[in-house]
């Protein structure tokens, strides 16, 4: 499994409206469409958000295409909670046939580091290194399934050697080949 978390600056997260969604992440409402959308929920008895009418104006949130799906159900959500504010769920400005794409994790620690979007969302452990003086919340975990050719002769994969095939910052220590994991 792996985290989907959202990363901030945290005089962002104090203010009423960033504050408040953060809130509506931790309740009942967003933990019964995590479990829905068949993600991992991080809070057991979560208790239901409280609309405030006094709430307006527009959430940015970019980065990971992870974590988007989720992140768009939930912002729907909140929108029918709270009517006078818009949460705006983008990945990047990459366009593909016509589709939105993604710049990744990489983007959403950029854009909170740098005050361009209020939550940058992020699929894998917070790295400070990434976003110095931002912090991050856990919305939920997904997990991951690895799945090989039965002619393919590994059987057993070290948790280490399985992170090397996929990270693309692994440098010197990328996995590229079946023969490297069978040494």
């Amino acid at each position: 499994s792996r985290p989907l978390q959202v990363v901030y600056q945290p005089a962002k997260g104090e203010e009423a409206l960033n504050a408040a969604y953060l809130q509506f992440l931790a309740s009942k409402q967003a933990q019964d469409i995590i479990s829905e959308e068949g993600y991992v929920s991080m809070i057991d008895n979560a208790s239901s958000y409280v609309p405030d009418p006094a709430l307006e104006g527009t959430i940015n949130i970019s980065g990971s295409t992870s974590l988007q799906p989720l992140m768009l159900k939930l912002a729907e959500k909140y929108k029918e909670l709270q009517s006078k504010v818009t949460v705006t769920v983008s990945v990047g400005a990459v366009v593909i046939g016509g589709t939105p794409m993604g710049g990744g994790s990489g983007t959403g620690y950029k854009d909170a580091k740098e005050g361009v979007s209020d939550f940058g969302m992020i699929s894998e452990e917070f790295n400070d290194e990434k976003a110095p003086g931002c912090s991050h919340y856990t919305v939920a975990k997904d997990g991951i399934a690895v799945i090989v050719h039965k002619d393919n002769g590994v059987s057993n994969i070290s948790l280490e050697t399985l992170k090397n095939i996929y990270d693309c910052e692994a440098g010197e220590s990328a996995v590229k080949t079946w023969a490297e994991v069978e040494k």
